[in-house]
């Protein structure tokens, strides 16, 4: 991203117009507003529009503050675009900005696009944990269950069967060996 930096007339963050190389009809603005960064976004944003052949598109959604000269580029700007039968999009999230920008002062060449705002990581709910695998074998309880996951009931169980001793597998979900699992092994086949 090519960013450019703009000393800021008003305590707080700096003004900055950052683009995207992949993007380059798209400017995001960043910080207050005022009339020393209108200047300037003036000529970066009219360069801009030179370039693109879509319109531009102005990204809002990190900007603090704009003014009454911050207002007037925008407008300057649409009017330069109508003149090239294209457009100045001011995209928002929600409500943002929406005293500054409402209220008819804006121009007809520039037309406001709001979006819904983009939940972030840090914003998201937080998913709650699924509980943890018991520590110890369960006899016959599958321990997980889901796409990707296979079953597992417990390591240790020995066949339910009086007098065998074998070994269960842990993923043999039933509590009797092969050889005592009658009705799993199917009817007896003919010689």
């Amino acid at each position: 991203m090519a960013k450019t930096r703009v000393p800021a007339a008003v305590a707080g963050p700096p003004f900055s117009v950052t683009s995207d190389r992949h993007e380059p009809h798209v400017l995001y603005l960043e910080g207050h507003l005022a009339a020393s960064g209108a200047a300037d976004l003036d000529v970066i944003a009219t360069e801009a529009l030179a370039q693109a052949s879509s319109g531009l598109i102005l990204d809002v959604a990190a900007l603090v503050s704009v003014d009454a000269a911050g207002i007037a580029c925008f407008n300057r700007l649409g009017a330069a675009a109508r003149l090239r039968r294209s457009s100045v999009v001011i995209r928002t999230p929600g409500t943002h900005l929406g005293a500054e920008l409402g209220a008819g002062s804006l121009d007809d060449g520039v037309r406001t696009e709001v979006t819904e705002p983009v939940p972030t990581r840090a914003a998201a709910a937080p998913k709650a944990t699924p509980p943890s695998p018991p520590p110890g074998p369960d006899a016959g309880v599958a321990r997980r269950s889901g796409r990707g996951f296979i079953a597992s009931f417990g390591e240790g169980r020995t066949c339910a069967a009086d007098g065998c001793t074998t070994r269960l597998s842990q993923y043999n979900g039933g509590n009797l060996c092969g050889l005592h699992d009658q009705h799993r092994l199917g009817p007896p086949s003919g010689f």
